[in-house]
């Protein structure tokens, strides 16, 4: 739903004759594919005014709504090079034109960018089949542990308050029975596009990244009826939950003294992800929460965002089954 154009504007610096002439704007890309990438956008037509030098004197369209082909851009699995169009038309003739360079991602990249943060939620697939033996084994750890097996999230009748601890850190302890291989991701993390495997995928090749693992974890919470976070630091990602229902209203929060109430209120429960692996990395769920507490403290400067995955969903930052593709 984010438009690949934002605003046309247009000056007229022409002749005296040029003011009164109807133009309309025109948007497409061009891309080595059949299929179109987006709908072309045209908008509607407007007369231009007097010649001028004067910015207050530009014609403007701001609502550019460029709808995308959702079945081809699913099936990339490289990225790809195309150019973003815009066009000044007078009638059927083309008048003016602008070209920008742009890349298609592939389906399971996602560029490390601050415009774009909740875009991260799309790789959370909360209804892959490969979760279902992962929430198995949780609801037996909680039944072991409590006596009582229920992943009811927030909707829980029990009196217990650390009910929600209790299911977050079973389902922490099930990802980690599998003994995932910790995977390390490219060096550039900032500014750099980074493929992200699926739950499958990570549970069938048993390796992960950061970011998978924050991924994976934040599925399998959301599967449980909680309310998942991503973090996203400098060369790193994490997950957490949030301690209530539907406390924040943003899909991104990367205000720092809105971050830090958050932790300091007690409303958000940040959770390293790697620990889940084996070997070195391996850590208590315990551990896994204080070993990111620093980037509440002396790392605070180092926190880019939190992604309310949820938020994100509704915004539209969804696929469209929430399953592996």
């Amino acid at each position: 739903n984010r438009p690949i154009v934002r605003s046309i504007s247009v000056l007229n610096t022409g002749t005296e004759d040029s003011a009164g002439t109807k133009i309309r704007p025109r948007v497409f890309i061009e891309s080595p594919f059949e299929q179109k990438v987006i709908e072309v956008w045209e908008g509607s037509e407007l007369e231009l005014p007097r010649p001028s030098h004067d910015d207050n004197d530009r014609l403007e369209w701001l609502r550019i709504v460029t709808r995308a082909n959702p079945a081809l851009l699913g099936r990339l699995s490289e990225k790809a090079n195309a150019t973003v169009v815009v066009q000044i038309l007078v009638g059927d003739d083309v008048v003016a034109e602008s070209r920008s360079d742009l890349v298609l991602l592939a389906a399971n990249e996602w560029m490390n960018d601050p415009s774009c943060f909740d875009s991260l939620a799309s790789f959370v697939l909360a209804n892959s089949k490969a979760i279902a033996p992962i929430l198995v084994t949780a609801r037996q750890i909680l039944k072991e542990r409590t006596g009582d097996s229920a992943t009811q999230g927030y909707q829980s009748k029990n009196s217990n308050p650390n009910r929600i601890m209790e299911i977050a850190e079973a389902v922490y302890d099930a990802i980690r029975s599998i003994e995932i291989d910790y995977s390390n991701p490219p060096a550039a993390f900032e500014n750099h596009v980074q493929k992200i495997r699926t739950p499958r995928q990570i549970v069938e090749g048993k390796s992960g990244t950061c970011l998978d693992t924050t991924v994976l974890y934040a599925a399998c919470l959301a599967q449980c009826g909680l309310d998942p976070f991503l973090v996203i630091v400098s060369g790193h990602a994490f997950a957490g939950f949030f301690r209530l229902d539907r406390c924040v209203t943003k899909s991104v929060i990367d205000d720092p003294s809105a971050l830090q109430a958050l932790f300091d209120g007690g409303l958000i429960v940040p959770v390293e992800t790697t620990t889940m692996c084996r070997g070195k990395n391996s850590q208590s769920f315990a551990m896994a929460r204080s070993s990111v507490q620093e980037y509440w403290g002396q790392k605070s400067r180092d926190v880019f965002g939190l992604v309310a995955v949820r938020n994100a969903w509704r915004s539209g930052f969804q696929r469209s089954d929430g399953k592996d593709p």
